[in-house]
């Protein structure tokens, strides 16, 4: 169908000029222009494209819907996890508390001994220092009285 102008445009462009601009319209209208059957061609393949779509989004939705379910699952396995791994801890650390205090007595029953150890070598060192003192005291008295027992036999002898 040609474009056609009102009368008003036909007196003030004139009739050749709105005949030739209704041309060049018209010819470039039709070369961008889709045909009919084309564009119901076109209309019928996007209402396949649009049902299949549909079709998609529905699995996308029941996919959703399996990945929130898979999520609801995976959150209790992790909360029960933690409740083990939480219980699992509470028990270790009294484990260790207990080991601690076993350690800790150990350690001052240790303490206890070395200190009773410390004394005891300090009475053998006392021990040991007043032996020697009497040691070297009747060796130096011998060596005296031999001493004077020699020069006594010198004298006598002479």
């Amino acid at each position: 169908m040609p474009i056609t102008f009102p009368p008003a445009v036909r007196n003030a462009w004139g009739a050749d000029v709105t005949d030739e601009v209704a041309r060049v319209l018209d010819e470039t209208f039709e070369r961008r222009a889709v045909s009919r059957g084309e564009f119901h061609e076109v209309t019928g393949r996007l209402d396949v494209i649009e049902e299949r779509l549909d079709g998609i989004d529905g699995r996308l939705d029941r996919m959703d819907e399996r990945f929130n379910q898979m999520d609801q699952r995976f959150d209790a396995m992790n909360a029960r996890m933690d409740e083990r791994f939480d219980a699992l801890n509470a028990r270790m650390d009294e484990r260790f508390d207990a080991m601690n205090r076993r350690m800790d007595e150990r350690s001052e029953h240790i303490d206890e001994k070395l200190g009773q150890m410390n004394a005891r070598i300090d009475q053998v060192h006392e021990a040991m220092r007043v032996q020697t003192r009497w040691t070297v005291g009747t060796i130096a008295l011998f060596g005296t009285i031999v001493t004077v027992l020699l020069a006594i036999a010198q004298f006598t002898a002479g």
